[in-house]
């Protein structure tokens, strides 16, 4: 993938804005921040930026991966008392909206893929995906456990495992990088940390994230470059499995329309956020025998 070279002011301004809705996604547990990446057409560049970022093209990446990633801490800071107040006074509204988001970003996944036949292998890989988080539906959230608060020799590890976890998480779309704290027992840490700007925790868990944001993009940019149609077959599956995962129920008659006025605000902001430029997919290769496929992937 070739960097852009262009870094216009409003260029720099759009893409710390992707980064902040990027950001607000993340604070929400069963939402993911990969997904609104693929949504405002990001997610490739993305990914390669980071896990390129120490190559000699390390300037242009850099120039765009500054906004992006200054908007995901806007984001999070931003947002995460706003989603808290929202999920404290109208839970299930807000989890529809979410569901919304979700559901209108499924065309912007399948645009990259749409452009290749459709194989049984690519049809398996979406399948399985959605299973894992069907499965994970099913098995129920775990109970919110208490907040670490300080950092000692006891709470540094699980710190950093959790900063690791978190951004790595995010990086895959339709994997909620809130909800594998929950998994964890550290997303009360993570909200609490950072309404209380309590820095000694912020900071622990800052570096763990670091760590996590780069291991991850490393290992998604190399999955895109050689296997990019089963990739986004796997990403495809997983969103679609992500909105069981966070669908609320509806309690009653009145709530249900409030809920689908919620669920068609994400609507419209998902085809809102996908009318920004987004990255054109590959052309599907033509192989000796005429047929088409990608690098280094073997017909299904």
């Amino acid at each position: 993938m070739k960097p852009d070279m262009k870094h216009t002011p409003a260029t720099l301004l759009a893409n710390a804005a992707r980064g902040a809705a990027i950001g607000a996604a993340n604070t929400v547990p069963g939402v993911s921040g990969g997904t609104i990446a693929v949504v405002t057409g990001i997610y490739d560049r993305l990914v390669t930026s980071i896990g390129d970022l120490f190559s000699s093209r390390w300037r242009s990446h850099l120039l765009f991966l500054l906004p992006v990633l200054t908007g995901i801490v806007l984001g999070i800071a931003g947002f995460a008392w706003v989603i808290d107040t929202g999920l404290t006074r109208a839970p299930e509204q807000t989890f529809f909206f979410f569901v919304g988001l979700i559901a209108g970003s499924v065309p912007f996944v399948f645009n990259q893929v749409r452009h290749q036949p459709i194989r049984v292998g690519d049809l398996v890989l979406a399948g399985a995906a959605f299973a894992i988080l069907l499965a994970q539906a099913l098995l129920g959230e775990p109970p919110i456990s208490d907040p670490i608060t300080a950092v000692s020799a006891a709470t540094v590890v699980p710190l950093l495992v959790a900063g690791v976890l978190a951004t790595g998480t995010m990086i895959i779309p339709g994997i909620s990088g809130s909800f594998v704290l929950l998994i964890i027992g550290m997303y009360s840490t993570f909200l609490q940390a950072v309404r209380q700007g309590n820095l000694p925790v912020l900071a622990v868990l800052v570096v763990g994230a670091i760590g996590g944001l780069f291991l991850v993009s490393r290992l998604m940019s190399v999955l895109l470059h050689r296997f990019h149609r089963r990739t986004y077959w796997v990403i495809l599956g997983l969103v679609v499995g992500s909105i069981v995962g966070i669908w609320p129920g509806i309690s009653s008659v009145t709530d249900g329309l409030f809920d689908a006025a919620a669920a068609a605000a994400g609507v419209i902001l998902a085809r809102t956020l996908g009318k920004r430029p987004r990255t054109k997919p590959p052309a599907p290769e033509t192989g000796a025998d005429g047929t088409t496929g990608e690098h280094h992937e073997h017909n299904t």
